[in-house]
């Protein structure tokens, strides 16, 4: 008997857990029902012109239904369909079928706008181009005031076109080849002619082009039969039409030149600005050197140049000091325009070539201020000296590097030029009459670069 009666109570207490977790956790029929229904409205405010259309776009799981505030200005059909019958403004109801759910669209609507045409375009040129070239193949494109909802009749010498049309954009695209036409008539209709233009046919001459140096600047001129309508001035590839005539030269090179025709030809024309030649007189030249510089002003063709030269075998640093920059100091000023220094094969240590950098710099803000410094390179070794090239070539090498980009100080690199065409020597260390007078041409050559 017990057993029956606690197998009863058992039963009776999981009905009761079973009846709890019912009440907790199974949802309520009418308010999960409600939850779960929608109404998504995806536009909830549009302005029209009057006769214009337009959908409501629902997303719903219900049914639902429309309804328009005032249905003298917007009317909606069961489908969502809006049409614009007058101005003014009304709402239309989005509405599940048991009116729980409920959005607003708010419609405006204007009187509709005649259609005009606001301007075209032919060949990628705007209205203001006049001119059809001959065989053209042309794009035009005719831009309205409105949206086309409905197409309007376009004619070209009377011939019905068909375009391009999209109800989103206010323009239509025409494609035509004019082929041997003499003149383009563009007609648009909408009910009764709303626009008219003609497009003459010219040839495709270019027109001239000419461009001249004049007080710093670069000016361009043109001349047609028809209107010369922009210019393009540039020293490469890059350039922008425009109404200027005439810009700042910036250096000499090859300017060029462009300019178009009303009729969208167009002339080519490029003007080279050379820099004039700047002579240079030998006699103002000042040579500083050691014996390789002795041996070179001995010759009577350096001689007949009559510059100066000052120059002794064996010397360095401690010479440049001591006495070659004294007598430099002393010569006047026309003798020393150009100061070209040969110093360094007899002392290639780096605190030698720092020495000399610290030197060079210290008379090129100072004491040669006036002059221009041509330093020239050591020259190259052979024979028994070969080994010496390679702090030749290092000694130069910073030489360079100090004074790249120097105001008044250059270098001039004989020792390269040397390599490439050869040198002759009689001990290793100093060069023939022949080498030393390429040498001597080549500094020549590296002051008059150096100006033209």
């Amino acid at each position: 008997m017990d057993d029956k009666i606690n197998k009863l109570l058992i039963v009776v207490g999981v009905l009761i857990v079973i009846g709890i977790c019912l009440i907790f956790f199974l949802p309520n029929d009418s308010k999960s029902n409600n939850d779960q229904k929608y109404v998504i409205v995806e536009q909830t405010a549009f302005s029209l012109g009057v006769g214009e259309e337009e959908y409501i776009r629902v997303n719903a799981n219900t049914d639902y239904y429309f309804k328009s505030s005032d249905s003298s200005i917007v009317s909606v059909d069961k489908s969502g369909r809006i049409k614009a019958l007058s101005s003014g403004t009304a709402t239309i109801e989005v509405a599940s079928s048991d009116g729980r759910k409920k959005t607003l669209v708010n419609v405006s609507v204007t009187e509709k706008t005649s259609l005009k045409v606001t301007g075209i375009q032919v060949d990628s040129s705007n209205e203001s181009k006049k001119y059809v070239k001959s065989d053209d193949d042309l794009v035009i494109t005719i831009n309205f005031n409105d949206y086309l909802n409905e197409k309007p009749k376009v004619l070209i010498n009377n011939e019905e076109m068909d375009y391009t049309y999209s109800k989103n954009q206010k323009k239509i695209v025409i494609l035509k080849n004019i082929g041997d036409e003499k003149e383009i008539v563009l007609k648009v209709y909408n009910d009764t002619l709303i626009y008219e233009k003609l497009l003459v046919k010219v040839d495709n001459q270019e027109p001239k082009c000419s461009l001249k140096e004049e007080n710093g600047y670069i000016v361009i001129s043109g001349t047609d039969n028809y209107d010369v309508v922009a210019y393009a001035i540039s020293k490469n590839s890059n350039y922008t039409y425009g109404k200027e005539q005439k810009v700042k030269t910036d250096g000499y090179g090859t300017w060029y030149g462009y300019v178009k025709d009303d009729a969208g030809n167009v002339g080519k024309c490029s003007i080279t600005l050379k820099k004039p030649e700047v002579k240079i007189d030998p006699s103002s030249i000042t040579l500083v050197g050691d014996s390789r510089f002795d041996m070179l002003c001995g010759y009577s063709w350096y001689k007949s140049d009559g510059g100066t030269c000052i120059a002794e075998s064996g010397m360095g640093y401690n010479w440049l000091i001591s006495t070659a920059i004294p007598k430099v100091n002393r010569l006047n000023i026309s003798k020393k325009k150009y100061i070209a220094t040969n110093l360094g094969v007899n002392g290639l240590s780096e605190n030698s070539v720092e020495k000399y950098i610290t030197k060079y710099k210290e008379l090129a803000d100072g004491d040669w201020k006036d002059s221009m410094i041509f330093l020239v390179s050591v020259n190259p070794t052979t024979g028994s000296y070969d080994y010496m090239n390679s702090n030749i070539d290092s000694f130069n090498k910073r030489l360079k590097e100090a004074f790249s980009g120097y105001k008044n100080v250059t270098y001039c690199d004989t020792n390269s030029y040397l390599k490439k065409v050869g040198f002759g020597s009689n001990d290793g260390l100093h060069y023939t009459q022949d080498s030393s007078k390429v040498i001597y041409e080549q500094i020549k050559k590296c002051i008059y670069d150096y100006y033209n």
